[in-house]
C-alpha cells in the first residue's frame, strides 16, 4: 500500500508507515532536523487529540496539520540566512554525484519560490508521492484546484530553469 487510505484502526501501525514521510515533508519546509522532528512530533500529537482517527483520508488531516505548524512557525519566527540555518542544523553535504546535486538542489530552491500552495502541492505530489484526492483533502481544495496548482507551478518551474540555462 503506498499510503494508509482508510481509517485508522492501529494508531502504531499507522504511525511507522507515516512517521518519515511526515518528519520529510517538515525537514524539507524547515530545513532543520531539529525543529522537523519537534514538527513531526507535535503534528502526530494534535492528530492523537483531535479523537479523528476515524476519518476517510488521515494522510491528508496529518499533511494538513504538518502544513499548518510548519506556517505558525514562521509567523512567530524570523526568516533566517542560510549561515544560521547550517549553525541551527541544516545539513549540506557533498555526494560523489555532486553535479546531479547541484542541479537537484537548484531545482528546490525554485520551488521554494512558487506561491505558497504551488509548493506544498509539488512537495506533496513529487516528493512524498501522495495523489491528488490526499493533497486535495490536506489542502482543502478541489482535485481540479491541485491539478491547476501543480500545472502552473511545473510550468513556472520550467521556465525559470530553462531561462537559467540560456543565461549561463
Amino acid at each position: 500500500m503506498r499510503y494508509y487510505k482508510h481509517r485508522v484502526t492501529n494508531f502504531e501501525d499507522f504511525y511507522n508507515q507515516q512517521v518519515d514521510r511526515i518528519f520529510n515533508f517538515c525537514y524539507y519546509k524547515t530545513g532543520n532536523r531539529f525543529l522537523a522532528e519537534d514538527l513531526t512530533s507535535e503534528t502526530f500529537l494534535r492528530f492523537l487529540k483531535s479523537r479523528r482517527l476515524r476519518l476517510d483520508k488521515p494522510v491528508a488531516y496529518l499533511y494538513q496539520i504538518s502544513r499548518n505548524l510548519i506556517i505558525d512557525h514562521y509567523r512567530k519566527h524570523k526568516e533566517q540566512s542560510l549561515e544560521t540555518m547550517q549553525e541551527n542544523g541544516l545539513e549540506i553535504s557533498l555526494k560523489p554525484n555532486f553535479e546531479k546535486m547541484v542541479l537537484v538542489k537548484e531545482a528546490l530552491e525554485e520551488i521554494k519560490k512558487l506561491p505558497e500552495e504551488q509548493m506544498d502541492v509539488l512537495l506533496m505530489q513529487y516528493v512524498q508521492d501522495l495523489d491528488n484526492q490526499t493533497i486535495a483533502k490536506a489542502l482543502g481544495k478541489s482535485e481540479s484546484a491541485i491539478k491547476s496548482l501543480a500545472h502552473r507551478g511545473l510550468e513556472t518551474l520550467r521556465k525559470k530553469l530553462n531561462k537559467e540555462t540560456k543565461n549561463e
